[in-house]
């Protein structure tokens, strides 16, 4: 994937370590000026958009730590995380679905051009990827903009490998907004800019949703969750790099 893309892969995380020394790279990229996407420019009355689906990478940890394995001869042919309707499992049944979800945790596929073109044409105003979980990432985007967020539960598109693991509903969509490694983008719109993403992910053959809306800051929680019309602090446990 890097040689595809003309990346050199030199390694670097962020994390926490008090007793001991680390010595560490930093991946160094560049764009195009004024084009950059940041995390805080997601402004009042934004929409709130996901690409893809959300738990699949967990779900995969979770089956690689229970001892399954990647199986080469095994495939999902026809199957794309990225387009297939609605989430389905792949053709063929648990198994394939379990090397989807294992492969997804190990081959993340980034949605670069659908990215890149974001930037260009100027339709996001703040962006980050799903690495942390759902909700965590979120809540960077609103604490380095200085708003708050609401996410419709019914909204959150869950991951169809989910179902692997839970069968609750509750269940499945914590996992998908908490565990994180999907490296879906998530990102703020202006609403009368939701026809022009739609139909340019249409074009990158792209899942996008809705996910729900900015709002003011709000004392009890910079991300809330609307379910059943009901509005209540999202409960985030995300991964924090600076956890001891």
């Amino acid at each position: 994937m890097a040689e595809a893309y003309g990346i050199g892969l030199i390694g670097g995380d962020i994390s926490s370590a008090p007793d001991r020394l680390t010595i560490d790279s930093i991946v160094v990229g560049h764009c195009q000026t004024g084009k950059a996407v940041r995390r805080n420019g997601a402004k009042v009355g934004d929409a709130i958009y996901v690409t893809g689906w959300v738990g699949a990478s967990a779900v995969g940890l979770k089956l690689l730590l229970e001892g399954e394995r990647v199986e080469e001869h095994v495939r999902s042919s026809g199957f794309s995380r990225s387009s297939a309707g609605e989430g389905q499992p792949p053709e063929g049944g648990t198994t394939n679905a379990v090397q989807t979800a294992i492969r997804a945790h190990l081959r993340p596929e980034p949605h670069v051009e659908f990215g890149r073109r974001v930037g260009e044409i100027g339709l996001a105003t703040s962006m980050i990827d799903v690495s942390d979980g759902l909700a965590q990432d979120l809540r960077h985007i609103c604490d380095a903009s200085g708003v708050g967020a609401v996410v419709d539960f019914n909204a959150v598109p869950v991951a169809a490998e989910v179902n692997l693991v839970t069968a609750n509903a509750d269940d499945a969509f914590e996992l998908a907004v908490s565990g994180g490694e999907d490296f879906e983008l998530l990102f703020t719109a202006r609403r009368n800019d939701d026809a022009a993403l739609f139909d340019l992910a249409a074009s990158c053959q792209l899942k996008l949703t809705r996910i729900g809306e900015v709002i003011s800051t709000d004392a009890t929680a910079a991300v809330s969750l609307r379910r059943d019309g009901a509005v209540k602090p999202l409960s985030i446990r995300g991964f924090d790099h600076f956890a001891v």
